[in-house]
Parts: structure tokens; C-alpha cells; sequence
């Protein structure tokens, strides 16, 4: 059980999004993930959150946004 829905589910629910998403929306958001646990991480588990990370994670998401946001020609 725990292998099915710790590695095939996923795989399948990533299969969908991507299928409904596209692949340019899809790989935009998964930029997003390891900002995400970082900040996660340090609010649930109290890791060590430093400027130099929260500096990291403002320039990918300011790099997501800038990549979103262009005008399609």
C-alpha cells in the first residue's frame, strides 16, 4: 500500500496535470516545489530558515513570474 501510494499514484496524478496543464504550466509550477518545502519546513518541523535561502526562493519565484507573465507575441 505504502508503494502504491507513495510512487504510482503520483506518477499518475502528474501524468494528469500535465495532460491538462500543458507541459510549460506544469514545469513553471514544479519550479515553485522546493521554495515551497523549504518554507514548509521551517514553519512545521522549526528548521533553520537563513536570508541567503529566502533569497534563493525570491529570485525562483520572481524568475517564474518573469517567465509567466512575458507577452505572448
Amino acid at each position: 500500500m505504502l508503494a502504491t501510494f507513495s510512487t504510482v499514484l503520483p506518477v499518475f496524478l502528474q501524468s494528469e496535470a500535465l495532460k491538462r496543464i500543458g507541459a510549460t504550466h506544469f514545469a513553471l509550477i514544479g519550479a515553485v516545489g522546493p521554495v515551497s518545502v523549504a518554507v514548509t519546513s521551517a514553519l512545521g518541523l522549526d528548521e533553520p530558515f537563513t536570508w541567503l535561502q529566502a533569497a534563493g526562493g525570491a529570485l525562483v519565484i520572481i524568475g517564474v513570474l518573469l517567465v509567466s507573465l512575458k507577452p505572448k507575441s
